[in-house]
């Protein structure tokens, strides 16, 4: 149970009949050159990110106790095998397994003192201001503040016991137990946030696309007005191959319109990924709070699921980043 690291079509081609209407017009502006970006420079940049690097070590812990767990439960395995070519796999997986956690915890480290002052600046308008009390503290911003805090110190008194500073298991175990919860909540948060946004993407992608449909419907019947011959009795006509016959503004627009569709769709498949990884660490969360009965890797499976959706939308968006820089 973790919490992360806080720090997401080619344009048509006019038709012949469209051309026929667009053509004395000076060509559209060339559109910039989108960089190609390998996959080790997209590593590289995740590598020097601390959520990068939190994210890569996730994956990588999880699916070490993943094939520990398979080698464990399948010991006649074609993994099995292979893995038992390397002496005391069990203990040296353990070990890593554990180290890579606790680093993990010590990468989030020290966060709190600023979730503090966040409340601490809440505390302060209220004071300075009683009657907005509703306005400051009756909101999800004051809400996510307040789980920051109460998260970040069970989360750190956490990271102090793996390092030693302090030894008392009944009150790690407590402390644990409302990590927990703090963390569950942060997921729900989440999720409905999300599911939020997902349906808000959704809906301006097809205001796009409608508005599209219908310009490109009008210019289809601009074409077909062009070819009937004058007709200087319809106004209305006249009126519509005016409009529509101003090539570079219309091109303009048209390709306005694609940015802002790549960038709703981009937007929707990132928060898509989103949601997976926070579906992943909802059940992986509920099996260890609840004590669900379960395969023992169950917990290792859904938060190496959590960890590669996570990863796969850092990496788009590090893509994305990277692709918009000029060499």
């Amino acid at each position: 149970m973790s919490r992360p690291i806080t720090m997401e079509e080619n344009e048509e081609p006019l038709s012949a009949r469209e051309q026929t209407v667009v053509t004395d017009s000076p060509p559209s502006p060339p559109q910039p050159k989108i960089r190609v970006v390998r996959n080790l420079e997209i590593l590289e940049y995740l590598i020097g990110t601390i959520a990068g690097t939190d994210k890569l070590t996730k994956v990588a812990k999880y699916a070490l106790d993943v094939i520990k767990a398979i080698v464990v439960s399948r010991p006649n395995s074609v993994l099995a095998r292979l893995i038992s070519l390397i002496p005391n796999f069990k203990s040296k997986a353990t070990y890593v397994s554990s180290t890579l956690s606790t680093y993990r915890y010590i990468l989030r480290f020290g966060y709190t003192p600023f979730a503090l002052s966040k409340l601490f600046d809440r505390l302060k308008a209220t004071i300075k201001d009683p009657s907005k009390i509703n306005k400051i503290w009756m909101n999800e911003g004051a809400l996510n503040n307040v789980l920051d805090f109460y998260y970040g110190v069970f989360d750190e008194l956490d990271t102090l016991y793996r390092l030693s500073v302090w030894k008392n298991p009944k009150v790690y175990n407590k402390v644990v137990t409302q990590q927990c919860w703090a963390w569950e909540a942060f997921i729900l948060l989440g999720l409905k946030n999300g599911l939020t946004q997902l349906n808000s993407i959704k809906s301006q992608i097809t205001q796009l696309e409608v508005q599209r449909r219908v310009k490109n419907h009008a210019m289809q019947l601009s074409a077909s007005l062009h070819d009937q011959g004058p007709r200087p009795d319809s106004f209305v006509r006249q009126q519509l191959l005016q409009d529509l016959n101003k090539n570079k503004e219309t091109a303009e627009r048209e390709q306005e319109i694609e940015r802002q569709l790549q960038e709703l769709r981009h937007q929707k498949l990132v928060t898509y990924l989103d949601v997976a990884r926070l579906s992943f660490d909802c059940a992986a969360n509920l099996s260890d709070l609840l004590h669900i009965p379960g395969p023992a890797y169950t917990y290792s499976v859904l938060s190496l699921g959590s960890g590669v959706t996570g990863l796969i939308k850092m990496w788009t968006n590090a893509a994305k980043t990277l692709s918009g820089q000029q060499n």
